[in-house]
């Protein structure tokens, strides 16, 4: 899985890369249909928007956006966004296969 952190505006870059890295790592890394992962956060008039952009091995781009005054809570409502859309490619992917073997 390829990760990609895009944050123009942010002051901390590095550190800001290796958390969201490691994070995404932890969170996506069990899913072997993903095959890669675009953060992108961006502030704005003291607003925080956090992209993801998820590339599935047979699917369509799964996109998500949080917007909040706080960094983190942006991140953590973007990230409600694509699991929910995981949820739904998991659904259609595989457990539609997996009733018909029964």
């Amino acid at each position: 899985m390829d990760i990609h952190i895009t944050a123009p505006t942010h002051e901390k870059q590095e550190g800001l890369a290796l958390y969201y890295t490691e994070d995404l790592k932890k969170r996506f890394g069990q899913y072997k249909f993903v095959q890669s992962v675009e953060l992108k956060v961006v502030t704005e008039k003291e607003e925080a928007k956090v992209s993801i952009s998820m590339l599935p091995s047979n699917g369509a781009v799964m996109f998500a956006t949080g917007q909040n005054k706080i960094e983190s809570s942006a991140y953590q409502d973007a990230l409600h966004k694509i699991r929910r859309q995981i949820e739904k490619y998991k659904e259609i992917h595989y457990r539609k296969r997996d009733a018909r073997r029964s």
